[in-house]
């Protein structure tokens, strides 16, 4: 014998706490990956030009430790990237999750 004992309000008033902050959510986390490509073609253009000026001047500046920097954060923000996309889609299934059971239970 089981005992099915739910709050007031049940499972639907819980989904419908918690959809205006799932729906912030995902727009941060949108906002976020704008950013990073924005970040991510700066950051390309950065490396481009020190390989450019490399090439075109003999100076006695080590590049490299720049350009290892460089690649460095390109790295991360890639890594940073994936972990944003993940986000968005297990929020992108919540989001449909809530808004599923809301029509449901209308």
């Amino acid at each position: 014998m089981s005992c099915n004992i739910s709050p007031p309000g049940g499972e639907d008033a819980l989904f419908k706490s918690l959809k205006p902050a799932v729906d912030r959510l995902d727009v941060e986390v949108k906002n976020v990956q704008q950013s990073q490509r924005e970040l991510l073609v700066v950051v390309n253009g950065v490396d481009d030009e020190f390989g450019r000026i490399g090439e075109l001047q003999n100076v006695d500046v080590d590049f490299d430790s720049y350009l290892k920097r460089i690649l460095n954060v390109k790295r991360r923000m890639m890594a940073l990237d994936s972990t944003t996309k993940g986000i968005s889609d297990r929020l992108h299934r919540l989001h449909r999750k809530l808004h599923k059971d809301q029509h449901q239970s209308t």
